[in-house]
Order: structure tokens, then sequence, then C-alpha cells
């Protein structure tokens, strides 16, 4: 499993954030499954607010054709509205295998208030992302 955290984007739109989070973290994927995989990302988003705590929203899929799992710490420079106008900074995004046992991990640490409010700091770093998720 990849651990990535991405610090001070500016984005337009939701669309745009999966589309340079995809593009940014899967180079080495042919153009074609990384749209299929931006296309899986927002009809996810379709079918159900994807906000888990103030300002913070937790894209995910499950793929089987994926190489392995990818976690993403996105944090925004500025809010983008999504939704019904909500502010959003920041957004966990995971990108699993089907089966992957260290994503239930990761998902139970997500539960923790406190690992969510940590994820949001503009002062967190990737060793503290990998210490806090794996």
């Amino acid at each position: 499993m990849k651990v990535f955290l991405d610090k001070h984007l500016d984005v337009e739109n939701y669309d745009n954030w999966v589309t340079l989070t995809v593009n940014k973290h899967f180079t080495d994927y042919d153009k074609s499954l990384r749209q299929e995989l931006v296309t899986e990302l927002v009809q996810r988003d379709q079918l159900g607010s994807l906000q888990i705590a103030e300002r913070v929203i937790l894209p995910h899929i499950i793929d089987s054709s994926l190489a392995e799992s990818v976690i993403v710490i996105s944090q925004l420079n500025e809010p983008i509205l999504y939704r019904t106008n909500v502010e959003i900074t920041t957004g966990i995004y995971i990108l699993a295998r089907q089966n992957e046992p260290s994503i239930t991990k990761i998902i139970n640490r997500l539960i923790d208030e406190s690992v969510i409010l940590t994820l949001q700091s503009s002062r967190l770093t990737l060793d503290e992302v990998q210490h806090i998720l794996t």
C-alpha cells in the first residue's frame, strides 16, 4: 500500500480535484485506466455524500485492476464547495484493491475524531500520515 500527502493544492471543484489526484498518483497507469478510476470516484460520490467530518470528505473505491492500494491525504489552499454548498478543505482518498486488510485498519483509525483533526492540520507531514495510518 502506498500513502501520499498532497498539500497546498488549488482546484476549481470536486471533479477537478479527483482528476488531479488520480493523474498525479497513478502515472504508471495508461490514460484510459486513470480515466476509469476518476469515473468510478465520481460515480461513488453520486451514490451519496462522502463527507465524514466538517470540511473533510472520503472519496473511495475498490478496484481489482489496481496494482496496490493507495491512500492520498489531500489538503486544499482554499475550500471548495461540495454538494449543497458545504466547504471542504481535506480529502482522504482511498483507492483499494479488493480484500485489502490494511484498508480495514485505516478505516478503523478514521473513526477517531482526533485522527481526522490531525489529518486536517496544515503542519502535517508525510511521516506523520504514515505513522497514523499504517
